[in-house]
């Protein structure tokens, strides 16, 4: 599963307490897109994993021991001359958005406190570190993006930082009460599937946690909404109020086939019952 904008927010909910207040001790840049902090916080030390790959970006604790290069990537070197010493102030998510912001509190050259902003960026292609100084210029990132790669948001140290655009053809699913979701069904053409019509109407879930919707719903992945009756309409609107509250109380689950780790989610999944296995896991270590 990519890891969608509802995931995200789970998983800062896990990493926020360990995080905010720790100090980074080291920094280290052991592939092109991976970044480790060797971090202390009240339980001791942990090392907290970030990576912009295009196809798996995230950030996790980790324990596995990364071997480094023998001269410290140019970005590597950058963010320890910055962020070495600094203490994490703040993990914060704008809402829906596959994005985590790590606010830092540092010194600069004249010893005056000041905030920097370590930024990930998990949109797939698009991933990228971002570092910004405290008035939220672009210091550096991972992968720079000029005007000829995008007109409309240029990355770029030097530049201040922009959010990426919000969708405005979707909508956020937390801020959709079931009445709401419940005139949006009656508006929309009865031969959709619930799936693919959840995809195209709201943002930040991914089409394993529409699927799961639907499976809920109906019993199947790709039921249609004329397939279902009142009581499917009602199991459909109870479907999407606990994948709401699962973004904020989560239920992180591993899915397992052939005893091989598969894929993963906030919530419990059953459209794979009596294929996959299930087991409850925490979602910083996947």
């Amino acid at each position: 599963m990519p890891l969608d904008a509802a995931c995200l927010t789970a998983l800062v909910g896990e990493l926020r307490p360990q995080l905010e207040g720790a100090k980074v001790d080291k920094i280290f840049q052991p592939g092109r897109d991976e970044l480790v902090l060797s971090l202390r916080n009240r339980e001791g030390s942990c090392k907290l994993l970030l990576t912009a790959n295009p196809s798996q970006p995230r950030l996790q604790f980790t324990e596995v021991s990364r071997e480094n290069p023998a001269a410290p990537p140019m970005f590597c070197m950058l963010l320890r001359k910055h962020l070495t010493g600094a203490r994490i102030l703040s993990v914060t998510q704008p809402p829906m958005e596959r994005l985590v912001d790590l606010e830092l509190e540092t010194l600069n050259e004249l010893g005056d406190r000041v905030s920097r902003h370590l930024i990930l960026e998990a949109m797939g292609r698009r991933s990228n570190l971002i570092l910004t100084d405290e008035n939220g210029r672009i210091t550096d990132c991972l992968r720079k993006v000029d005007g000829e790669l995008s007109q409309l948001r240029p990355v770029l140290p030097g530049l201040y930082y922009h959010l990426p655009p919000a969708r405005e053809d979707k909508r956020n699913p937390q801020e959709t009460d079931r009445e709401t979701l419940a005139e949006l069904l009656a508006a929309a053409p009865d031969e959709a599937e619930v799936s693919g019509w959840l995809l195209d109407t709201f943002s930040g879930l991914s089409p394993l946690i529409c699927r799961e919707i639907a499976y809920r719903a109906g019993g199947e992945v790709d039921v249609r909404l004329n397939r279902l009756d009142g009581a499917g309409r009602e199991r459909l609107l109870d479907a999407f109020a606990a994948v709401l509250f699962a973004i904020e109380a989560a239920q992180p689950t591993v899915l397992f086939k052939n005893g091989e780790p598969k894929d993963f989610s906030f919530l419990p999944i059953r459209q794979y019952e009596g294929y996959w296995e299930t087991k409850p896991r925490r979602l910083s270590s996947t």
